[in-house]
């Protein structure tokens, strides 16, 4: 939604999600809509930082590879916002990242994971 809105985006992944964005980009289901967004895509190697935003969204037992990774890509006015299960999950990215980058985030939706790169939902997204 952000590249709709004419902004630059970037995306870390691995694995069957790396290849199937790779080769389709990222299909997205929506009510009766499907899309698929096409963003610059990365394995490990942030060539484009320093951003201005990142979201961290990876599950929370991800953090200690995504957090480090994510210390190239920080400049003075980066905002990381933390978009994950728990209500104190951006603190372990404070740790790394410090404590004015990182602000904590809520996200509800309805949404599934209907494979790699492929995901949907049935109605709004509130964020």
């Amino acid at each position: 939604m952000l590249r709709e809105g004419g902004h630059e985006v970037a995306l870390v992944a691995r694995g069957a999600h790396l290849d199937a964005i790779r080769s389709n980009g990222i299909r997205v289901i929506r009510d009766t809509e499907e899309f698929v967004v096409v963003a610059d895509l990365q394995m490990t190697q942030m060539k484009w930082a320093p951003v201005d935003l990142v979201l961290l969204c990876v599950k929370t037992y991800q953090n200690q590879i995504a957090i480090p990774m994510m210390l190239s890509l920080i400049k003075e006015n980066t905002t990381v916002l933390c978009l994950q299960n728990g209500v104190d999950s951006y603190l372990a990215a404070k740790k790394v990242l410090g404590t004015e980058t990182v602000l904590p985030g809520a996200v509800f939706l309805e949404a599934a994971r209907l494979g790699p790169g492929k995901s949907g939902r049935p109605a709004v997204w509130y964020v």
